[in-house]
């Protein structure tokens, strides 16, 4: 389930923040933040625009309960404080976990719901 698995991976990367400094808690803002990036976000206000329109289907999708969209001033704080060398090392093992998964050889709907048949079955 990818939900859990995105979650449980971004569970794994330290917070660079102080104690006192976590009022949102880190996976799901970094979850977040990719998720706005691959929705076509490339800056902080996108992030967070993103993050602020969406937070609600967001939460209920994947079971978390941020309260507020965080400041985008705070999501390029965090950002910018990861260790690289971690980020790398989590993704790396992640990567290589789906790399040994097996592979479901069904054939995915595309947008209408229908299946496209093999051209080379066609023949």
């Amino acid at each position: 389930m990818i939900p859990s698995t995105l979650l449980s991976l971004f569970s794994q990367i330290s917070d660079p923040r102080r104690g006192q400094g976590k009022i949102h808690p880190l996976t799901p803002i970094l979850l977040f933040t990719v998720l706005a990036m691959l929705a076509g976000a490339r800056s902080y206000c996108q992030v967070h625009s993103f993050i602020r329109t969406h937070l609600e289907r967001l939460n209920d999708g994947f079971g978390i309960s941020l309260r507020r969209t965080p400041a985008y001033s705070l999501v390029r704080f965090i950002l910018q404080g990861l260790d690289a060398d971690e980020m790398e090392r989590v993704s790396r093992a992640h990567a290589a976990g789906l790399a040994e998964a097996p592979v479901d050889s069904t054939p995915m709907p595309f947008g209408d719901g229908h299946r496209r048949q093999d051209p080379a079955r066609q023949l």
